[in-house]
């Protein structure tokens, strides 16, 4: 016949030896009384022992697990007052675990040492969610996660990220409240944030418009791509041409790779709308205007540069097409100034006049840190080209 308890205590009879302040589980209950045993780390309590059981079989009273109060239990290893508590083996209770069994008031530091516990009636932290049942986030169901069926086939786990903004942020804890002073995301994004400094570096990853997606490391320089803990590919930040040749320069591009241990970077340069000067080694830019650089060389972004090609693929026309490649230390040299004047200058093609397919090696190699020129070798015309297009290749390591 059913019984009822109205009282905090219940006795049972015990399966086994044990201390005090122990959790115990009901392992049969054909048994008048329920028989116990003594809790893992799995099974949830229907109790504590509060004295020792020195006989198998003897009756023991149990403090049950959703009365009133506080109890005493036994724990397997440092808690730390204030925190949670879960079960451990053995009937006791640790700092970590999957079933909660309540709160520390106090702060123990040993093994076997005995604390005081708010109970919590042996939740179960390993909550499970059936198919296709929806983990809902935000007041307004702003987000989901959920197991979902939709593909019969290849059943899958679906992070449903904001309408209003696509963006998913994987960062550190301290992290997780952060400002990142950035636009909502039509189109799902992933930014996983560095430690060091979350806001400002971070890598991107999607932006998918249905045409175009996106892989941006911000804040940084380098995108490896390893395999097998090996780095087979990096894309290296590039660098940027100087004002004298964005304000006029018809078109230009530049990009580094670095396959295994060679960095491979390419310039391309439609000299339409740049100026040659009228003295040989004049500097090619924008009409008087400083800073004509096409680009720095770092040993970071391009390694130490051991070859280099200059490739014509429009012949130059109305400028000078006698058309050489210089470094210099200075960022800073003007159109029509002779790169001479610049510090520590090189010299680094020398090809004679160019025509559509001609092919320049290398004279010298370009200094780390320096910055490339191209000019007129001969001086010949000062005046603005209307076709010319060349590539600028150069290998390091």
């Amino acid at each position: 016949m059913s019984q009822m308890l109205e009282g905090p205590r219940k006795t049972f009879i015990a399966g086994e030896t044990a201390g005090a302040n122990l959790r115990w589980y009901i392992s049969d209950a054909s048994t008048n009384p329920p028989t116990v045993s003594i809790c893992s780390a799995t099974d949830p309590s229907v109790g504590v022992n509060e004295a020792a059981v020195l006989v198998s079989s003897d009756p023991v009273a149990l403090l049950l697990a959703n009365a009133q109060g506080s109890r005493k239990m036994v724990t397997a290893g440092a808690i730390t007052g204030g925190n949670k508590v879960y079960a451990a083996a053995d009937g006791e209770i640790a700092s970590s675990g999957t079933l909660l069994e309540g709160l520390a008031f106090e702060t123990v530091t040993t093994d076997q040492d005995i604390l005081e516990v708010m109970g919590a009636f042996g939740e179960d932290v390993d909550e499970d969610w059936a198919d296709d049942e929806t983990l809902e986030f935000g007041t307004g169901d702003d987000a989901i996660m959920m197991w979902s069926t939709g593909d019969d086939s290849a059943h899958a786990l679906v992070i449903g990220v904001g309408d209003s903004n696509g963006a998913l942020h994987i960062t550190d804890k301290a992290a997780r409240a952060t400002d990142w002073a950035l636009s909502a995301d039509t189109h799902t994004a992933l930014y996983l944030h560095s430690n060091t400094t979350p806001i400002t570096d971070y890598l991107y990853v999607g932006g998918h418009d249905g045409t175009t997606a996106t892989i941006d490391v911000v804040g940084g320089t380098t995108l490896n791509i390893d395999i097998a803990g090996v780095t087979s590919l990096v894309v290296v930040g590039t660098t940027t041409e100087g004002a004298g040749i964005t304000s006029a320069v018809e078109s230009f591009g530049h990009s580094v790779l670095k396959i295994g241990a060679i960095f491979h970077t390419t310039i391309v340069i439609d000299l339409t709308g740049l100026n040659s000067g009228g003295t040989a080694n004049d500097i090619i830019g924008d009409a008087a205007a400083a800073s004509c650089h096409i680009g720095q060389i770092t040993a970071a972004r391009n390694g130490t540069i051991f070859a280099i090609r200059m490739t014509c693929l429009e012949t130059p026309a109305t400028g000078d097409d006698d058309i050489d490649l210089w470094s210099a230390e200075e960022s800073n040299g003007v159109e029509d100034a002779v790169v001479t004047d610049l510090t520590n200058q090189v010299q680094l093609t020398n090809g004679g006049d160019l025509t559509a397919g001609t092919l320049v090696g290398m004279t010298a190699p370009p200094v780390t840190t320096h910055y490339l020129y191209l000019t007129g070798a001969t001086g010949d015309a000062d005046a603005t080209y209307s076709a010319g297009k060349l590539v600028i290749e150069l290998w390091g390591k």
